[in-house]
């Protein structure tokens, strides 16, 4: 008698459990971290800067929501998809090299699971000794965001984590 009762509080326990599983599924419970990478590469070989950008896809979406009313889906992967990342991250993204800024071109993006890859290039006019970033993506909306930040030079890697409110670092080579 007293085992039937500890399977019948186990089953209601359960019940209860996928019950709150199941809801919570489709609620919008955020995720519990906010991490994004952004990947700046230098190839002093090819006079080339590439930079890569990763962030959660559901995030960048309601972003672009939030700030330019535009419901997107990023699995279309149309022209208003590409330019609203164009423009969102180029506001929040800069990238100076000697104390010049560069002037990034969007060249696309990729979905990886729950992440999107968005990214940019530019041509390199002088060998690159300092390195200067200013990183606020996803700043706007969500406060606990850390965007870790790696720097390639051929093959030396530099890295830094930005947690909001900080934005900034600065690389020498």
């Amino acid at each position: 008698m007293q085992v039937s009762k500890i399977y019948q509080k186990s089953a209601i326990y359960l019940g209860l459990l996928f019950i709150f599983l199941f809801q919570t599924s489709f609620t919008g419970i955020k995720h519990p971290y906010y991490i994004g990478v952004t990947e700046i590469r230098l190839d002093t070989q090819k006079n080339e800067l590439n930079v890569g950008c990763k962030l959660n896809t559901d995030d960048l979406q309601e972003a672009l929501y939030k700030l330019y009313k535009a419901k997107v889906n990023l699995m279309k992967k149309d022209t208003v998809c590409n330019r609203l990342m164009n423009v969102y991250i180029k506001e929040r993204l800069k990238i100076s090299i000697n104390k010049q800024q560069v002037d990034l071109k969007f060249s696309g993006y990729e979905l990886e699971e729950e992440s999107c890859w968005c990214y940019f290039e530019s041509k390199l006019n002088a060998e690159p000794k300092i390195v200067q970033v200013s990183n606020t993506l996803l700043y706007d909306f969500i406060h606990a965001q850390t965007n870790l930040i790696h720097c390639y030079l051929n093959k030396e890697r530099k890295s830094y984590k930005l947690a909001n409110p900080k934005s900034e670092v600065g690389f020498e080579f």
